[in-house]
């Protein structure tokens, strides 16, 4: 089941606070539609009402779609700077806490997140 929350954001070219819906994982196969609003970049983006700014918010971001077995899990580039970041990991990169679902597959950019979902998508449909 995907998760969301509404939180305050604070632009950051303007200053304006507003609220945005912040994803913190995604299933497909229970949520119609979330797939295609991923990849519409509908998904963790702030729009801001006073100044028009539209970036990608940056925060983690798991996807599994446990209909197909995969799952893929984003984190901004910015975690690679904090050392607090890699206290959830093993010197292997493995985490350090297992999960129900699949074992994520780790990207630090959004696009690949979205390449990798299309590449399992296919490998799942057209895979021996």
């Amino acid at each position: 089941m995907s998760d969301s929350e509404e939180m305050e954001i604070k632009c950051p070219r303007c200053g304006a606070q507003q609220k945005a819906t912040v994803w913190k994982k995604l299933d497909p196969a229970s949520d119609q539609g979330i797939k295609e609003a991923l990849f519409g970049w509908q998904i963790n983006i702030f729009n801001c009402g006073a100044c028009d700014l539209r970036a990608q918010l940056p925060v983690e971001l798991l996807y599994t779609d446990t209909a197909k077995g995969f799952a893929v899990q984003f984190y901004p580039m910015d975690d690679l700077g904090c050392d607090d970041f890699y206290k959830g990991f093993r010197r292997d990169g493995e985490p350090v806490e297992a999960t129900d679902s699949p074992k994520p597959h780790i990207v630090f950019d959004m696009a690949e997140m979205m390449r990798y979902i299309a590449f399992r998508e296919l490998a799942y449909e057209k895979g021996q």
